[in-house]
């Protein structure tokens, strides 16, 4: 923008701000053109101060106001708690950087799906964020095409996972049907000497205790079944329980890992919920799990071990997988998280696994 008058007219540092000014103006420019809209706001006075990211959604520059309350009110109710919660977080413990994926309503109806990336401009003396820079992007698309991948990706782990999901309910099953058939031999026989009954009684109750205990196990089975392969439409994250989804993971793998190596878990007592989509979890603690045992040769079990460890530290959950199979070389390293990139020396054929690990840790907000 050019001033007006003469140089010589202008105000002292008038030219270098006209300068910086239209540097900014082309950084927006550039930043929308790549499909992303930049604002910075104020968390003492809960206004946008610069920006106006609505216009992402359809509405006019000037159809809403400023306030954080006004833009909230666009937030899919079920997304309101977990973008609360992150944005008193990054205030509260001054994290330098933010992320948080959420769906909001756009101006011709439908939900779209956002990516809001944040970072400390300024800080008061005490650390606390007092001005913060934005940017949002519309990620409607992208979610939907993680989530078919995602799809697939669970789909292809189903069939892996098979063979060992039928021996890890039909073991059990035997418990149950044995102790049943000798509950009803007993049954019968007692109709003929009833004072057999009471000489069974120990033998009895330790059968109906075993089958209990394998329809249970099959319960954990299925459940963690139900779990993996279909978790809640719609991409919609909530206080998950980590270890509930660690237990669903280890429930389906445990038979498959074991034939490899022993398996070690020391789970925390006290995981903190995390903001996340139900199931997706799981998911990746499967991918994490088959990956580990894939890298583990076979017929050497006793020599092996995959220790899967989950703590507390400093207000997240920190989840450890580690195999003593074949390391990752180096030169893998750059390219871990790519579909489709091989671990060589693995039995695990390339695929989707650790790419939608990377995926679902990193939309809950995580890092892997």
């Amino acid at each position: 923008m050019e001033p007006v008058g003469p140089a010589s007219e202008r105000a002292p540092g008038q030219a270098a701000m006209d300068g910086r000014d239209a540097g900014c103006e082309q950084y927006r420019i550039e930043l929308e053109a790549a499909g992303h809209v930049y604002f910075e706001y104020d968390p003492r006075s809960a206004r946008m101060v610069a920006g106006k990211p609505w216009t992402i959604l359809g509405y006019g520059p000037d159809e809403r106001s400023a306030s954080i309350d006004a833009w909230i009110d666009l937030v899919h109710p079920e997304d309101r708690a977990g973008l609360v919660e992150g944005m008193r977080r990054q205030h509260r413990e001054g994290a330098p950087t933010h992320r948080v994926e959420y769906r909001m309503r756009a101006k011709d109806g439908p939900w779209r799906a956002v990516l809001v990336s944040s970072r400390a401009l300024a800080r008061d003396p005490e650390g606390v964020p007092i001005r913060t820079a934005c940017t949002i992007t519309d990620v409607t698309d992208a979610r939907a095409l993680r989530e078919r991948v995602a799809y697939a990706d669970r789909l292809s782990s189903l069939g892996s996972l098979a063979a060992g999901v039928a021996h890890a309910v039909n073991n059990p099953l035997v418990s149950v049907t044995a102790g049943l058939r000798l509950l009803q031999e007993e049954l019968e026989r007692s109709a003929v000497d009833p004072r057999r009954l009471a000489e069974k009684q120990p033998e009895l109750r330790q059968a109906i205790a075993d089958a209990l205990a394998g329809a249970d196990r099959v319960r954990d089975v299925v459940r963690g079944l139900q779990l993996f392969s279909a978790p809640r439409a719609g991409g919609v994250r909530e206080p998950v329980d980590p270890r509930s989804e660690l237990g669903a993971a280890l429930d389906l793998t445990r038979n498959a890992v074991s034939q490899r190596a022993r398996l070690t878990v020391d789970l925390g007592a006290n995981l903190p919920r995390v903001f996340a989509v139900p199931g997706e979890l799981g998911q990746a603690f499967v991918n994490l799990l088959m990956n580990a045992s894939g890298a583990i040769p076979e017929g050497h079990s006793a020599d092996h071990e995959v220790r899967v460890v989950a703590r507390a530290a400093d207000g997240r959950v920190l989840v450890e997988v580690t195999d003593t199979g074949v390391e990752i070389r180096p030169e893998q390293l750059p390219r871990l998280f790519e579909p489709y990139s091989p671990r060589v020396g693995s039995s695990i054929a390339p695929g989707l696994g650790l790419s939608v690990c990377h995926g679902v840790v990193t939309a809950a907000g995580g890092t892997l």
